[in-house]
């Protein structure tokens, strides 16, 4: 894999049309990488494609409201972001549970946990590599 010299850590991608949907979090420098998690998730349903391509991740929100409510929010390029499952509106309460689909207008979901745990432990400007055609 070769990514910029630079980056302590970056994210990986993967969706396989066998209906495995991950995310890899990475630590190390180009030809020295060591995998830290492997996350399960759901990506953009058709018409709604997570696009794919290297980014930087920057801004975080939390919480994302709308007719649902998204936590630990990580934006990924334009309206594009890392975040939990889908919320009842203001609550704790999972409304949209499901990961390893497309079923997203574009966001990366993640389990509640994982997502929390991305918005605490991955600085801005971390690479994030979406890999594939849009996905």
């Amino acid at each position: 894999m070769k990514y910029i010299k630079q980056t302590i850590r970056f994210i990986w991608q993967y969706v396989r049309k066998a209906a495995a949907w991950y995310i890899g979090i990475f630590k190390g420098r180009q030809g020295h990488w060591k995998m830290k998690k492997f996350f399960r998730c759901s990506d953009g349903k058709k018409g709604h494609r997570t696009p794919a391509g290297t980014f930087k991740i920057g801004m975080r929100f939390t919480p994302l409201e709308g007719k649902y409510t998204e936590y630990w929010a990580i934006h990924v390029t334009g309206y594009i972001h890392f975040h939990s499952i889908l919320h009842y509106k203001g609550t704790h309460i999972v409304a949209v549970p499901t990961l390893g689909k497309h079923i997203s207008l574009g966001c990366i979901r993640l389990a509640t946990a994982n997502a929390k745990w991305m918005y605490f432990h991955l600085p801005d400007d971390t690479t994030c590599h979406i890999y594939g055609k849009e996905c």
